[in-house]
């Protein structure tokens, strides 16, 4: 009897012994689904670099930039602009500029200009003076969370027309055209890497010798092919 407790007490010991030493599990934490972004933005990402830059004035003949703007379409799921920023250019060549004021517009695109009907203008921003050779500044505008229509085409505009600047003053915006991995002039099978393929960059070049906006939406705008845009960034929100 006594050789049968002492087996039932081994046995009882060994199954003991097998169960603590067995590894236990470590939980695994639970992977939350990604999160959609709330944000979206145009181009989809920063760009680097610069190309040309286009020189905007307050009035000028014919064949001077008065206003230039990029063509943009609101991203289907997130029509509502809460942001728009260019990136100024401010050149000093020997003869120090005063300061000078702009604004802003947002208008819907229509065909070759912009509409008469304004859907936002920005508040009028002032650039100080430069001593610098040269001095690339963002000025960003938040939007009152305007909903766009994913349908059509905007233009946001800049001017400095009819802000009091004395005339012929001027301010650049750069040119954010594609960019390339080999030289085309090296390379003529080189393909154009877009930063935005879809936007285009437009310019009222007609004789502004008064420095008025009221020509800027009765004229056609000269259009750059698409992929040709000015140097911009804007951000949209997600729609529920």
């Amino acid at each position: 009897m006594n050789r049968y407790w002492s087996l039932a007490i081994l046995l009882a010991g060994a199954v003991g012994w097998y169960y603590q030493h067995q590894e236990i599990p470590t939980p695994q934490p639970q992977l939350s689904p990604a999160k959609a972004p709330q944000t979206i933005r145009l181009p989809s990402k920063p760009v680097r670099g610069l190309s040309s830059s286009w020189t905007i004035y307050s009035s000028g003949t014919e064949g001077a930039t008065t206003a230039a703007g990029q063509i943009f379409t609101p991203p289907a799921e997130a029509p509502t602009l809460t942001r728009i920023g260019f990136k100024f250019d401010q050149s000093y060549h020997g003869q120090l500029q005063p300061e000078l004021s702009f604004q802003i517009i947002l208008s819907e695109w229509e065909l070759d200009r912009p509409s008469p009907i304004e859907v936002w203008a920005s508040e009028t921003r002032t650039l100080p003076s430069t001593t610098e050779t040269y001095k690339y500044t963002w000025q960003d505008f938040n939007v009152p969370l305007i909903k766009l229509d994913a349908n059509k085409e905007y233009i946001a505009w800049i001017t400095l027309s009819d802000l009091g600047n004395p005339p012929g003053i001027s301010t650049s915006v750069p040119d954010m055209g594609p960019s390339y991995r080999a030289s085309p002039t090296i390379d003529p099978n080189a393909q154009p890497i877009h930063n935005y393929e879809q936007g285009r960059s437009a310019f009222f070049r007609v004789a502004n010798p008064g420095g008025s906006r009221q020509s800027m939406t009765g004229y056609a705008w000269e259009v750059r092919n698409p992929g040709q845009n000015l140097f911009f960034r804007m951000f949209f929100k997600v729609t529920p």
